[in-house]
């Protein structure tokens, strides 16, 4: 990418999205020591907060003024407005090959303020969100990161616990893969607890989240920064009501797979006002698109998703919404036996 962008005259853009958790900032950071040498006039580095439990994402007005003291800028001759200091950062970097790694963006448009312009210049950018705008109007490269593969998951686990592991206990450690979710957020929560308590083995591991099964209360953290239930909060609150209760309404569903029609059947919304709910809840990462009109929620978002459905949708609330998605495949069942006798005439 680097090398046809610098032939192209064009800035390199890297965008790099997918769910809470899915590893999105370790990859910005490992991809920018990797490339670190092919930008040697130096690396920017900013988290903008875009998911954070402060809700403030930073002001791009902000960021710039960090940047322009970082390349050296006094104060005095920082201006106040927006685009003139991007226009002085802009200056400063011209002709620089430099690293710029936005971490956490919200949309769009905060980070389109901070863009250097430049073909010398490499910009990661990481967002729950898949900034297809920054396709649009930058060329942008757009990478959706997904769970690890099995036996990815396992490698990773068993890096970290080390020592720590039991080799023999392979059915432990499928098991803790998959009640992760091969989802490198919770895998680290559970190699963490591995190292924590080196007496227990991969089996009491696997037993608590066996036990734990349908909640989240096997992956609390200490820490605000790697508690799942938090981590996924932060996409939640974005949401608006609408979306939120929808969300909370797909827990009810057996499998975590399911169609607009049956979505918007289990919501008692038209078709067409369910899609652009379903189109947020994609937007913010707590649910993907798994084929033409059809979605998927990963394991422990749809656990999250359940305890949020307990806790604020009354049981008068949860059965209307089952009683609509049950017949909604009634009348699926019907059609398709009606259609089915049909063609056999």
């Amino acid at each position: 990418m680097l090398r046809s962008h610098r032939t192209r005259s064009v800035m390199p853009l890297l965008a790099i999205d997918g769910l809470p958790g899915s590893g999105k900032t370790a990859c910005a950071v490992r991809l920018a020591h990797l490339l670190a040498d092919s930008c040697p006039d130096g690396q920017l580095y900013v988290d903008l907060q875009g998911f954070h439990p402060s809700d403030r994402a930073l002001d791009p007005l902000d960021v710039l003024g960090c940047f322009l003291d970082l390349l050296g800028v006094p104060d005095r001759a920082v201006p106040a407005a927006l685009d003139a200091r991007l226009r002085l950062a802009r200056s400063h970097l011209a002709g620089r090959r430099v690293m710029i790694v936005l971490d956490n963006a919200r949309d769009v448009d905060q980070v389109r303020h901070l863009l250097p312009g430049s073909a010398d210049c490499l910009v990661l950018v990481t967002s729950r969100r898949r900034l297809d705008g920054l396709a649009t109007a930058y060329g942008a490269h757009l990478v959706t990161l997904d769970v690890l593969p099995a036996d990815e998951a396992r490698r990773f686990l068993l890096a970290r616990i080390g020592a720590a592991a039991a080799p023999a206990d392979d059915g432990a450690l499928d098991e803790i893969v998959e009640r992760c979710g091969r989802l490198p957020l919770a895998l680290a929560l559970v190699s963490g607890r591995a190292l924590e308590h080196p007496g227990r083995g991969l089996g009491d591991l696997a037993r608590e989240l066996r036990a734990a099964q349908g909640t989240l209360d096997g992956f609390a953290s200490h820490t605000i920064q790697t508690d799942l239930r938090a981590v996924f909060s932060w996409s939640y609150r974005l949401l608006g009501e609408p979306a939120a209760r929808l969300f909370r309404l797909l827990s009810l569903r057996p499998d975590r797979e399911i169609g607009l029609p049956a979505a918007a059947s289990l919501a008692g919304l038209p078709v067409r006002r369910c899609r652009e709910l379903v189109g947020e809840l994609v937007h913010t990462g707590l649910l993907t698109r798994a084929g033409p009109g059809r979605y998927r929620s990963h394991d422990l978002i749809h656990a999250y998703a359940g305890e949020l459905c307990q806790e604020h949708d009354a049981e008068p609330v949860r059965r209307a919404a089952r009683r609509r998605l049950h017949r909604h495949h009634c009348r699926h069942l019907g059609d398709t036996v009606e259609a089915s006798a049909t063609r056999g005439r």
